[in-house]
């Protein structure tokens, strides 16, 4: 028996396994760059306080040693 002829399109197989992945490539950029990274950053501001320390700022003024008055009070 004889075997059929390599086509070029079976010697490219991996590029058309892998064409749909490089045709979303560049949407998942995209998304990443003016969605996830803008969000990230949206999350890393509502836990930093105006002085830049992490956490909600009062650590300096909320204390539950304190002799009179609320442990957390106003400022």
């Amino acid at each position: 028996m004889t075997e059929a002829p390599v086509l070029a399109a079976d010697r490219r197989g991996g590029l058309q396994r892998r064409l749909p992945y490089l045709l979303l490539a560049p949407s998942v950029a995209y998304l990443l760059i003016f969605f996830a990274s803008p969000m990230i950053q949206a999350f890393g501001l509502a836990f930093t306080s105006t002085t830049g320390e992490g956490g909600s700022g009062r650590s300096g003024r909320c204390s539950a040693t304190t002799a009179s008055g609320p442990p957390c009070g106003p400022p």
